[in-house]
């Protein structure tokens, strides 16, 4: 049991490491979005963001099993298994450092779901600009802006600053 216990430790300390590593990425994400960088820099971060998730969910695969290995000893629901329920069968020196890194993975997690917000709704605004510059450009009439008196207005000819092709 001990041992099973000091493995998940391990595991969701790489996982800590990992998803420390991903909110460095999504930070300078946001540094990007916010300056208006280089899309191929934004490029680079999401690749680099798809190795460590991968990576993480190599994790995620072995802690699985693990959590089922404790929860059949226990007499546990392997779907329902919480780290604070966890927490409660480490025993010792091993006890502490459990909580310690359960406690800095919840805050990471945390902190991480703000950044991904954040840069979800800068993201939005960027698409939400550019679609306006696209309509703009791509506006292919003017209407007069004065007509003959007692004659109808005529549609103006289609004049566009962006070559299209239907």
């Amino acid at each position: 049991m001990q041992e099973k216990l000091n493995r998940l430790t391990i595991l969701l300390t790489e996982l800590v490491n990992l998803y420390q590593g991903i909110v460095k990425l999504s930070e300078s994400k946001r540094v990007i979005l916010v300056s208006g960088g280089n899309p191929k820099e934004l490029e680079v971060i999401t690749k680099q963001e798809e190795i460590l998730i991968l990576q993480i969910a190599k994790i995620e695969k072995v802690r699985g099993s693990i959590i089922q290995e404790i929860a059949a000893e226990h007499n546990l629901d392997c779907k329902k298994i919480t780290l604070s329920q966890i927490q409660v069968l480490v025993k010792g020196d091993a006890a502490e450092r459990f909580v310690q890194i359960s406690d800095k993975l919840s805050t990471i997690v945390t902190e991480l779901s703000t950044l991904n917000e954040a840069n979800t709704k800068l993201l939005q605004q960027a698409m939400k600009f550019v679609n306006f510059n696209i309509n703009i450009l791509a506006q292919n009439t003017s209407d007069p802006t004065y007509a003959p008196q007692g004659q109808p207005d005529k549609p103006a000819q289609a004049r566009s600053f962006i070559d299209q092709k239907v």
